[in-house]
């Protein structure tokens, strides 16, 4: 398994030694049961938590993880399947703190006016949509994401015409 080296540096302790980094991941025996490790104890002889002889999960500084000094193929799989388990929900945790939620209500209440009561326009740089009053209500509850490490934001209120007000309205914030 390959994970992003940004996600494995944010999420898991460094540890050096000559000169090479690997960040170990010291929380996976939560995942066996006391059987699993009675066995394999019994079976190698060796704690899988012994320092020196146990079992080593870590990743390099290219992301890619490593499963050391275990001697059970079997058990290597399952922790390899737990590993990138763990590794996909770090990975959304890690995403979501670099997306921000932004509600649309609040974007397009400079641009809205009431035309008639219980209709509304919505007009910006020449592009204009008109709402009921209940198509308001659900617009104004939805949220559009901002990706900072795509620089973007994700648009999709399901009204093509309202989307393309939105987006060129956030390409104006990005410009000030």
């Amino acid at each position: 398994m390959i994970a992003d080296p940004d996600v494995v540096m944010a999420t898991l302790p460094e540890w050096e030694r000559d000169g090479e980094i690997r960040y170990y991941h010291n929380t996976w025996g939560r995942w066996l049961s006391a059987g699993q490790a009675s066995e394999y104890r019994d079976r190698y002889g060796v704690d899988v938590w012994d320092n020196k002889a146990g079992i080593k999960i870590y990743f390099d500084v290219y992301g890619i993880l490593h499963i050391d000094r275990c001697r059970d193929p079997e058990l290597k799989i399952f922790l390899e399947k737990r590993m990138t388990r763990w590794y996909w929900w770090t990975y959304k945790q890690y995403m979501s703190g670099f997306t921000t939620k932004m509600n649309v209500g609040g974007l397009i209440r400079p641009y809205t006016t009431t035309i008639k009561p219980g209709f509304y326009q919505i007009r910006y740089k020449g592009l204009t949509v008109n709402f009921d009053e209940r198509q308001m209500d659900r617009i104004g509850e939805k949220r559009i994401e901002y990706n900072r490490k795509s620089r973007r934001y994700t648009i999709d209120t399901k009204y093509p015409r309202l989307d393309r007000i939105l987006k060129a309205i956030t390409d104006d914030i990005g410009k000030e």
